[in-house]
């Protein structure tokens, strides 16, 4: 007896060691995602000048990354719950390693195009794969899986632009980055595909519950709307981060700070919102504002040596908006969370894949400081669709202020 219940310790133990692995795998994903998204936004100015780009043609290569996040959720978003999302996972971490691969590669503008479309198609999925996949192993902990893995994604936000830097200074082509992505992306494939970690049931058993009908009301399209909306502010305000300080404020080196100063900011203000006990909507009005606001300093105060504090403020104020958007969503749509969550990530790709060619043309006809006015024009509209929200549930009886973060 004694011999059974040693083994069945011991059991558990090896099984809590595995999942520990398997979930710093996950997370490891993500901050090679955030490596390379960051990266990639770093290393336009380097794409630009090798291939002759203007400001718009450079506008909608970088909306390329967004178009999957626009397609992919509505062609493969009804998989998630349909088959092994570790295998899913598998398939997003193999596909972003080809991309990856394609564009170090690429010796042509179509090559570098295929590149970017393929490990997009990778990564248009795997921030809501991974937290699902993650929740089954303990549902109880799914709001610190959900937290972890955009932390994880914004500590990538934080090493890439530093890190390129100085390897770009030591002599590395920009595709230097893509080679060390794709060696980490197979290696985090490869991993996932071995691994088997221990999965509670309740989550399974909840999933296959029947659910009530889905309808898209007035709190599902501010919330899609929202979703677009902040994809015109925050992919907007760090796409064109480096080119801004080289150009608008004459500083090279807050062109190489001012990614991962915003993305340090996004880590230290997600670990703050966590603990804070008020209405997610109220938060998510507050930070979206405060991201207009950074919008308009860079807009009209192009300033060597202080632009980068702007940088440091809209980290600071926007970075609990997404996951909190997210979080409200689950609060509105408990039974078809699933769902809500594929168009939101349908709304967001529809934004991301607008702000860049947007900004790129305001930016060849007024000068890239101005191009940054439309980010604040999209943080106004965008507070104005969570103030529709707040105000919805508030007469619907559900009372936000009692489902505080």
């Amino acid at each position: 007896m004694v011999t059974l219940k040693m083994r069945k310790v011991r059991g558990m133990e090896q099984a809590s060691v595995r999942n520990r692995i398997f979930e710093y795998t996950c997370y490891m994903f993500m901050l090679l995602f955030g490596v390379q998204l960051a990266g990639y936004q770093y290393s336009l100015i380097y794409i630009m000048q090798e291939f002759s780009l203007n400001n718009t043609t450079l506008g909608l290569l970088s909306s390329m990354q967004f178009l999957p996040n626009l397609i992919v959720p509505l062609l493969c978003g009804g998989l998630v719950d349909r088959y092994n999302k570790r295998w899913i996972a598998v398939g997003c971490a193999a596909a972003y390693a080809v991309g990856c691969a394609c564009v170090f590669c690429s010796a042509s503008m179509g090559m570098l195009v295929a590149g970017i479309g393929i490990l997009a198609c990778g990564s248009a999925m795997a921030p809501a794969v991974l937290t699902t996949l993650l929740a089954e192993m303990d549902p109880a902990n799914s709001n610190r899986y959900a937290n972890m893995v955009e932390v994880f994604y914004s500590l990538g936000n934080v090493v890439a632009p530093v890190g390129l830097a100085w390897l770009i200074g030591q002599g590395m082509p920009w595709r230097g980055l893509y080679a060390i992505v794709t060696v980490g992306s197979l290696a985090v494939a490869i991993a996932l595909s071995c691994m088997h970690p221990r999965l509670k049931i309740e989550l399974t058993q909840a999933a296959q519950e029947p659910t009530e009908k889905f309808r898209l009301n007035l709190m599902a399209w501010m919330l899609i709307a929202f979703a677009m909306l902040y994809n015109f502010v925050e992919p907007g305000f760090m796409t064109f981060a480096s080119t801004y300080f080289t150009e608008a404020a004459g500083d090279a080196w807050g062109a190489s700070i001012s990614i991962s100063l915003t993305g340090l900011m996004m880590v230290v203000s997600r670990m703050i919102a966590i603990r804070l006990r008020c209405a997610k909507e109220k938060m998510i009005m507050t930070g979206v504002l405060g991201a207009g606001v950074a919008g308009l300093l860079m807009a009209f105060l192009p300033v060597k040596g202080i632009s980068v504090l702007w940088c440091v403020l809209f980290g600071f104020v926007a970075g609990p908006c997404w996951p909190m958007m997210m979080s409200v969503a689950i609060d509105c749509f408990p039974n078809s969370s699933g769902r809500m969550t594929t168009l939101i990530m349908v709304g967001g790709g529809i934004g991301g894949l607008l702000v860049s060619p947007l900004m790129g043309m305001v930016s060849d006809m007024a000068g890239i400081a101005l191009s940054y006015l439309v980010v604040t024009l999209a943080a106004l509209l965008g507070a104005t669709t969570i103030w529709v929200l707040y105000r919805h549930r508030k007469r619907r009886g559900e009372s936000p202020e009692k489902q505080s973060s």
